[in-house]
Protein backbone atom coordinates (compact mmCIF):
# COMPACT_ATOMS: atom_id res chain seq x y z
CA UNK A 1 0.00 0.00 0.00
CA UNK A 2 3.21 2.28 0.93
CA UNK A 3 4.28 1.86 -2.50
CA UNK A 4 1.41 2.51 -4.71
CA UNK A 5 0.95 5.30 -2.34
CA UNK A 6 4.83 6.83 -3.18
CA UNK A 7 3.88 6.46 -6.80
CA UNK A 8 0.87 8.07 -7.13
CA UNK A 9 2.13 10.99 -5.50
CA UNK A 10 5.35 10.67 -7.63
CA UNK A 11 3.58 10.79 -10.65
CA UNK A 12 0.92 13.57 -9.47
CA UNK A 13 4.17 15.57 -8.61
CA UNK A 14 5.38 15.04 -11.94
CA UNK A 15 2.01 16.17 -13.52
CA UNK A 16 1.84 19.10 -11.35
CA UNK A 17 5.13 20.34 -12.56
CA UNK A 18 4.68 19.62 -16.54
CA UNK A 19 0.88 21.47 -15.92
CA UNK A 20 3.09 24.55 -14.45
CA UNK A 21 4.96 24.96 -17.06
CA UNK A 22 2.24 24.02 -19.91
CA UNK A 23 0.62 26.83 -18.39
CA UNK A 24 3.47 29.07 -19.55
CA UNK A 25 3.52 27.68 -22.66
CA UNK A 26 0.03 28.27 -23.25
CA UNK A 27 0.89 31.91 -22.17
CA UNK A 28 3.02 32.52 -24.55
CA UNK A 29 1.62 30.58 -27.33
CA UNK A 30 -1.44 33.16 -26.71
CA UNK A 31 0.33 36.28 -27.12
CA UNK A 32 3.01 35.18 -29.98
CA UNK A 33 1.93 32.32 -32.33
CA UNK A 34 -2.42 33.06 -31.67
CA UNK A 35 -2.50 36.21 -31.83
CA UNK A 36 -1.95 37.83 -35.44
CA UNK A 37 -0.71 41.19 -34.21
CA UNK A 38 1.77 39.67 -31.87
CA UNK A 39 3.04 37.55 -34.47
CA UNK A 40 3.92 40.05 -36.97
CA UNK A 41 5.03 42.26 -34.27
CA UNK A 42 7.55 40.31 -33.09
CA UNK A 43 9.30 38.96 -36.87
CA UNK A 44 8.87 42.88 -38.17
CA UNK A 45 12.35 43.99 -36.78
CA UNK A 46 13.82 41.41 -39.42
CA UNK A 47 12.77 43.43 -41.79
CA UNK A 48 15.37 46.08 -40.70
CA UNK A 49 18.00 43.61 -40.86
CA UNK A 50 20.43 44.93 -43.24
CA UNK A 51 21.70 41.60 -44.49
CA UNK A 52 17.98 40.78 -45.31
CA UNK A 53 17.19 43.81 -47.21
CA UNK A 54 20.16 43.25 -48.84
CA UNK A 55 19.54 39.46 -50.13
CA UNK A 56 16.00 40.91 -50.89
CA UNK A 57 17.53 43.59 -53.23
CA UNK A 58 19.69 41.10 -55.12
CA UNK A 59 17.54 38.64 -55.74
CA UNK A 60 14.68 41.13 -56.70
CA UNK A 61 17.47 42.63 -59.04
CA UNK A 62 18.67 39.36 -60.71
CA UNK A 63 15.15 38.46 -61.73
CA UNK A 64 14.33 41.68 -62.90
CA UNK A 65 17.45 41.34 -65.17
CA UNK A 66 16.30 37.94 -66.13
CA UNK A 67 12.94 38.89 -67.01
CA UNK A 68 14.05 41.18 -69.43
CA UNK A 69 16.55 39.20 -71.10
CA UNK A 70 13.50 36.33 -71.07
CA UNK A 71 11.39 38.63 -73.57
CA UNK A 72 11.84 38.48 -77.48
CA UNK A 73 13.85 41.03 -78.75
CA UNK A 74 11.80 42.34 -81.64
CA UNK A 75 8.92 42.67 -78.65
CA UNK A 76 11.03 44.22 -76.49
CA UNK A 77 12.26 46.84 -79.29
CA UNK A 78 8.59 47.45 -80.09
CA UNK A 79 8.12 48.26 -76.41
CA UNK A 80 10.85 50.53 -76.39
CA UNK A 81 10.38 52.60 -79.39
CA UNK A 82 6.44 52.77 -78.78
CA UNK A 83 5.66 50.70 -81.97
CA UNK A 84 3.34 48.13 -80.76
CA UNK A 85 1.98 46.30 -82.91
CA UNK A 86 2.79 48.05 -86.13
CA UNK A 87 4.34 45.06 -88.00
CA UNK A 88 0.73 44.07 -88.29
CA UNK A 89 -0.02 46.32 -90.85
CA UNK A 90 3.46 46.04 -92.60
CA UNK A 91 2.44 45.73 -96.36
CA UNK A 92 5.50 46.27 -97.95
CA UNK A 93 7.50 44.62 -95.34
CA UNK A 94 10.02 47.29 -94.21
CA UNK A 95 9.13 46.52 -90.58
CA UNK A 96 10.18 42.59 -91.36
CA UNK A 97 13.45 43.65 -93.02
CA UNK A 98 14.21 46.58 -90.03
CA UNK A 99 13.87 43.94 -87.59
CA UNK A 100 16.26 41.16 -89.19
CA UNK A 101 18.38 44.32 -89.60
CA UNK A 102 18.25 45.31 -86.21
CA UNK A 103 17.74 41.62 -84.90
CA UNK A 104 21.67 41.03 -83.18
CA UNK A 105 22.54 44.59 -82.16
CA UNK A 106 18.70 44.91 -80.50
CA UNK A 107 19.82 41.37 -79.06
CA UNK A 108 22.90 42.90 -77.94
CA UNK A 109 21.28 45.98 -76.56
CA UNK A 110 18.48 44.31 -74.82
CA UNK A 111 21.56 42.08 -72.91
CA UNK A 112 22.97 45.74 -72.12
CA UNK A 113 19.13 47.08 -70.91
CA UNK A 114 18.55 44.16 -69.03
CA UNK A 115 21.59 44.24 -66.64
CA UNK A 116 21.04 48.22 -66.20
CA UNK A 117 17.57 47.33 -65.47
CA UNK A 118 18.65 44.57 -63.16
CA UNK A 119 21.03 47.42 -61.58
CA UNK A 120 18.42 50.45 -61.28
CA UNK A 121 16.02 47.29 -60.16
CA UNK A 122 18.99 46.07 -56.87
CA UNK A 123 19.44 49.92 -56.05
CA UNK A 124 15.56 50.45 -56.48
CA UNK A 125 14.53 47.69 -54.13
CA UNK A 126 17.45 48.79 -51.57
CA UNK A 127 16.07 52.73 -50.66
CA UNK A 128 12.75 50.85 -50.61
CA UNK A 129 13.50 48.55 -48.16
CA UNK A 130 15.69 50.41 -46.52
CA UNK A 131 12.49 53.01 -46.09
CA UNK A 132 9.84 53.41 -44.08
CA UNK A 133 7.24 51.51 -47.07
CA UNK A 134 8.69 48.31 -46.90
CA UNK A 135 7.55 47.20 -43.14
CA UNK A 136 4.10 47.27 -44.43
CA UNK A 137 5.19 44.85 -46.95
CA UNK A 138 6.96 42.71 -44.54
CA UNK A 139 4.35 42.97 -42.10
CA UNK A 140 1.33 41.69 -44.67
CA UNK A 141 3.71 38.76 -45.79
CA UNK A 142 3.95 37.44 -42.53
CA UNK A 143 0.64 37.72 -41.71
CA UNK A 144 -0.43 35.72 -44.48
CA UNK A 145 2.33 33.31 -43.35
CA UNK A 146 0.67 33.26 -39.95
CA UNK A 147 -2.72 32.62 -41.56
CA UNK A 148 -1.02 29.34 -42.90
CA UNK A 149 0.41 28.60 -39.82
CA UNK A 150 -3.21 28.84 -37.54
CA UNK A 151 -4.58 26.85 -40.92
CA UNK A 152 -2.38 23.87 -40.20
CA UNK A 153 -2.70 23.76 -36.85
CA UNK A 154 -6.27 23.82 -36.52
CA UNK A 155 -6.95 21.38 -39.86
CA UNK A 156 -5.63 18.20 -39.26
CA UNK A 157 -6.22 17.36 -43.15
CA UNK A 158 -3.71 19.84 -44.18
CA UNK A 159 -0.50 18.48 -45.72
CA UNK A 160 2.53 18.26 -42.92
CA UNK A 161 5.02 17.48 -45.75
CA UNK A 162 4.86 20.68 -47.51
CA UNK A 163 6.90 23.30 -45.19
CA UNK A 164 5.46 26.77 -44.67
CA UNK A 165 6.67 29.72 -46.52
CA UNK A 166 7.38 32.81 -45.50
CA UNK A 167 7.85 34.97 -49.00
CA UNK A 168 7.71 38.19 -50.50
CA UNK A 169 6.22 39.19 -54.05
CA UNK A 170 9.24 40.40 -56.20
CA UNK A 171 5.78 42.25 -58.51
CA UNK A 172 4.76 43.90 -55.18
CA UNK A 173 8.45 45.45 -54.30
CA UNK A 174 8.75 46.23 -57.80
CA UNK A 175 5.83 48.33 -58.36
CA UNK A 176 6.34 50.15 -54.79
CA UNK A 177 9.94 51.15 -55.50
CA UNK A 178 8.87 52.26 -59.01
CA UNK A 179 6.28 54.40 -57.46
CA UNK A 180 9.06 56.00 -55.52
CA UNK A 181 11.01 56.78 -58.61
CA UNK A 182 10.86 59.10 -61.65
CA UNK A 183 12.40 60.31 -64.33
CA UNK A 184 14.62 57.55 -66.41
CA UNK A 185 14.78 55.47 -63.82
CA UNK A 186 10.99 54.73 -62.89
CA UNK A 187 10.81 54.26 -66.82
CA UNK A 188 13.36 51.71 -67.09
CA UNK A 189 12.00 49.81 -63.98
CA UNK A 190 8.16 50.11 -65.78
CA UNK A 191 10.10 47.76 -68.25
CA UNK A 192 10.13 44.95 -66.37
CA UNK A 193 6.81 43.10 -66.66
CA UNK A 194 5.24 41.12 -64.14
CA UNK A 195 7.10 38.17 -62.94
CA UNK A 196 4.99 36.37 -61.00
CA UNK A 197 7.56 35.48 -58.69
CA UNK A 198 8.03 35.21 -54.94
CA UNK A 199 10.97 35.53 -52.82
CA UNK A 200 11.30 32.61 -50.24
CA UNK A 201 12.62 34.00 -46.81
CA UNK A 202 12.21 31.14 -44.19
CA UNK A 203 10.53 27.53 -44.18
CA UNK A 204 8.88 26.40 -41.16
CA UNK A 205 8.42 22.84 -41.42
CA UNK A 206 6.97 19.62 -39.06
CA UNK A 207 4.39 22.09 -37.95
CA UNK A 208 1.86 19.06 -37.77
CA UNK A 209 3.92 17.33 -34.75
CA UNK A 210 2.81 20.79 -32.89
CA UNK A 211 -0.81 20.24 -33.72
CA UNK A 212 -1.83 18.28 -30.06
CA UNK A 213 -0.24 20.85 -27.81
CA UNK A 214 -1.69 23.22 -29.83
CA UNK A 215 -5.31 21.31 -29.04
CA UNK A 216 -4.81 21.21 -25.92
CA UNK A 217 -3.14 24.44 -25.08
CA UNK A 218 -6.44 26.45 -26.27
CA UNK A 219 -6.00 29.71 -26.17
CA UNK A 220 -4.22 30.21 -23.53
CA UNK A 221 -2.78 28.07 -20.18
CA UNK A 222 -5.79 29.27 -17.60
CA UNK A 223 -6.72 25.40 -17.98
CA UNK A 224 -3.07 23.89 -16.74
CA UNK A 225 -2.96 26.11 -13.67
CA UNK A 226 -6.02 24.61 -12.07
CA UNK A 227 -4.78 21.18 -13.51
CA UNK A 228 -1.70 21.33 -11.99
CA UNK A 229 -3.49 22.75 -8.42
CA UNK A 230 -5.30 19.20 -8.84
CA UNK A 231 -2.57 17.19 -9.56
CA UNK A 232 -0.79 19.13 -6.06
CA UNK A 233 -3.71 18.16 -4.01
CA UNK A 234 -4.05 14.03 -4.72
CA UNK A 235 0.43 14.48 -4.39
CA UNK A 236 -0.43 15.56 -1.10
CA UNK A 237 -3.06 13.06 -0.43
CA UNK A 238 -1.62 10.31 -1.61
CA UNK A 239 1.75 10.63 -0.25
CA UNK A 240 2.82 9.36 3.30
CA UNK A 241 4.98 12.39 3.81
CA UNK A 242 3.51 15.79 2.56
CA UNK A 243 6.75 18.28 3.41
CA UNK A 244 9.02 15.43 1.60
CA UNK A 245 6.12 15.74 -1.38
CA UNK A 246 6.57 19.72 -1.63
CA UNK A 247 9.86 19.12 -2.28
CA UNK A 248 9.47 16.72 -5.27
CA UNK A 249 6.94 19.20 -6.98
CA UNK A 250 9.26 21.71 -6.51
CA UNK A 251 12.15 20.00 -7.39
CA UNK A 252 9.99 18.46 -10.93
CA UNK A 253 9.13 21.78 -11.56
CA UNK A 254 12.55 23.46 -11.54
CA UNK A 255 13.82 20.35 -13.61
CA UNK A 256 11.92 20.52 -16.61
CA UNK A 257 11.60 24.44 -16.43
CA UNK A 258 15.51 24.26 -16.62
CA UNK A 259 15.57 21.64 -19.53
CA UNK A 260 12.97 23.82 -21.62
CA UNK A 261 15.16 26.79 -20.90
CA UNK A 262 18.18 25.02 -22.59
CA UNK A 263 16.20 23.44 -25.38
CA UNK A 264 13.97 26.11 -26.45
CA UNK A 265 16.74 27.68 -28.51
CA UNK A 266 17.47 24.63 -30.61
CA UNK A 267 14.13 23.40 -31.06
CA UNK A 268 13.30 26.53 -32.83
CA UNK A 269 16.33 26.60 -35.35
CA UNK A 270 15.17 22.59 -36.02
CA UNK A 271 12.16 23.92 -37.48
CA UNK A 272 12.89 27.48 -38.84
CA UNK A 273 14.92 26.90 -41.81
CA UNK A 274 16.77 29.78 -43.96
CA UNK A 275 15.99 29.81 -47.61
CA UNK A 276 19.00 31.40 -48.54
CA UNK A 277 21.78 30.22 -46.31
CA UNK A 278 23.13 33.83 -46.19
CA UNK A 279 19.87 34.19 -44.10
CA UNK A 280 20.58 31.78 -41.68
CA UNK A 281 21.84 34.29 -38.49
CA UNK A 282 18.74 36.68 -39.95
CA UNK A 283 16.58 33.16 -39.39
CA UNK A 284 18.01 32.60 -36.36
CA UNK A 285 17.63 36.03 -34.80
CA UNK A 286 13.84 35.89 -35.93
CA UNK A 287 13.53 32.76 -33.74
CA UNK A 288 14.59 34.36 -30.58
CA UNK A 289 12.54 36.90 -30.86
CA UNK A 290 10.50 34.39 -30.15
CA UNK A 291 12.11 31.81 -28.11
CA UNK A 292 13.91 34.89 -25.72
CA UNK A 293 10.08 35.70 -24.39
CA UNK A 294 9.51 31.94 -23.58
CA UNK A 295 12.93 31.04 -21.96
CA UNK A 296 12.51 33.86 -19.96
CA UNK A 297 9.22 33.09 -18.36
CA UNK A 298 10.69 29.69 -17.49
CA UNK A 299 13.37 31.47 -15.22
CA UNK A 300 11.13 32.77 -12.72
CA UNK A 301 9.21 29.28 -12.65
CA UNK A 302 12.49 27.44 -12.17
CA UNK A 303 13.34 29.89 -9.32
CA UNK A 304 10.23 29.41 -7.48
CA UNK A 305 10.45 25.40 -7.95
CA UNK A 306 13.69 25.64 -6.32
CA UNK A 307 12.41 27.40 -3.44
CA UNK A 308 9.87 25.29 -3.35
CA UNK A 309 12.01 22.03 -3.08
CA UNK A 310 14.37 23.69 -0.42
CA UNK A 311 11.23 24.29 1.79
CA UNK A 312 10.53 21.35 1.28
CA UNK A 313 13.35 19.90 2.91
CA UNK A 314 14.00 22.10 4.91
CA UNK A 315 10.51 21.79 6.44
CA UNK A 316 11.42 17.89 6.51
CA UNK A 317 13.81 18.01 8.03
CA UNK A 318 12.99 20.47 10.70
CA UNK A 319 9.57 17.91 11.22
CA UNK A 320 11.84 14.88 11.78
CA UNK A 321 13.70 16.27 13.83
CA UNK A 322 10.90 17.41 16.03
CA UNK A 323 9.57 14.06 15.92
CA UNK A 324 12.95 12.42 17.38
CA UNK A 325 13.21 15.28 19.90
CA UNK A 326 9.32 14.14 20.95
CA UNK A 327 10.50 10.78 21.07
CA UNK A 328 13.42 11.23 23.42
CA UNK A 329 11.42 13.65 26.05
CA UNK A 330 8.54 10.50 25.76
CA UNK A 331 11.83 8.04 26.69
CA UNK A 332 13.33 10.19 29.01
CA UNK A 333 9.96 10.98 30.96
CA UNK A 334 9.74 7.00 31.58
Amino acid sequence: MLIVRWTVAVLAAFGTAASVCLSVIGDWSRDYVTDTEGFVQTLAPVAESRPFQSVIANQVGDIASETIQGLPATTALQDMVGLGQGDANDKSGLWAALQQFLQDPVESALIGVADQAGQLAKDATTQFVTSAAFPPVFNQATQDLHSQIIAALEAPAVDDSAPLVLSLHVDLILDAAESNLSGPTSWMLSLVPETGQTIPVLEISDIGSWRPLYSALGTGGDNFVWLAAVLATVALVATPKRFMTVAVIGAFTAAVAGVLIWRIPEMGRQMFTAVDPSLNEVVNQAWSRFATPLSRAFEPVAILGIAIALTGIILAVGARIIRRSRAKAVITAR
